[in-house]
C-alpha cells in the first residue's frame, strides 16, 4: 500500500512545506543560509572590532551591561561567539542542518545568533508603520547603486549591491525592470521585506 500525502513529513519549523527526507525543509534552510551570506566582510570586521572592544555596539546599552560588578571582561564574548559562528558557518554544520534530528532547535538558535549579531552591528532593526510601508511601496524601482544608499539614509536599512545580486541569483528577489546590458532595477519594498525577514 502506497503512503498517502498525510504520511509525508512536514518541516519541523511549521512552515507548512513538505520535508519528506529531512527534518526541516530546504526553503527554510535556504533562508537561513541567505541570512548568513548577508553578512559582508565589512560587517564581520565590525563585529570583530566590537568583540575586541575596539568599536561600540550599535545596540542601546542596558543597566545589565553598564553597571556590572567585578573586573571588566577584555572581550565582548557575545560578539566573539557570533563572529565565530558566522565565519565558521556554525562550525561547519550549516550545509547539512536539514538532516539533523535537532534541526528546528538549531535553526532557532542560529537565527537568534544572526539577529543578535546584526543588532550589534546595525542597532535595533527598524520598525515601519503603515504609512512608511505605503511610502516605500510607492517608490519607483531603482538600480542598486541608487537604492543601497537611499535605504541606509532614509530607512536605516543596511544592504549591499552584492547581497541584492546574490538574492537575485538565488531567486529570492525578482527585478522590477531588467533590460539587456543594463543593471536591473529593484523595488525598495522587496529589498526591505527580505532584509527584515518578512519575505
Amino acid at each position: 500500500m502506497s503512503p498517502n500525502e498525510d504520511d509525508v513529513h512536514h518541516c519541523d519549523l511549521h512552515c507548512g512545506r513538505p520535508a519528506p527526507h529531512t527534518w526541516i525543509c530546504w526553503d527554510c534552510h535556504h533562508d537561513l543560509v541567505a541570512q548568513v551570506d548577508a553578512f559582508t566582510e565589512e560587517d564581520l570586521h565590525t563585529l570583530l572590532l566590537i568583540a575586541r572592544r575596539e568599536a561600540t555596539p550599535a545596540t542601546r546599552p542596558t543597566a545589565h551591561t553598564t553597571h556590572q560588578h567585578g573586573p571588566t571582561v577584555p572581550l565582548h564574548l557575545g560578539a566573539l561567539a557570533a563572529h565565530h559562528a558566522i565565519t565558521t558557518r556554525f562550525d561547519g554544520t550549516l550545509d547539512q542542518l536539514p538532516h539533523d534530528p535537532d534541526a528546528a532547535h538549531q535553526h532557532h538558535r542560529h537565527t537568534n545568533t544572526l539577529r543578535y549579531a546584526r543588532e550589534l552591528i546595525d542597532g535595533d532593526a527598524p520598525e515601519f508603520n503603515d504609512e512608511q510601508w505605503d511610502y516605500v511601496r510607492s517608490l519607483p524601482p531603482m538600480q542598486s547603486r541608487t537604492l543601497v544608499p537611499w535605504l541606509l539614509e532614509h530607512c536605516g536599512v543596511r544592504v549591499s549591491a552584492d547581497l541584492i545580486k546574490r538574492w537575485k541569483e538565488r531567486g529570492r528577489i525578482t527585478p522590477a525592470i531588467e533590460e539587456p546590458g543594463k543593471n536591473p532595477y529593484y523595488r525598495a519594498v522587496d529589498v526591505v521585506r527580505i532584509k527584515m525577514g518578512l519575505a
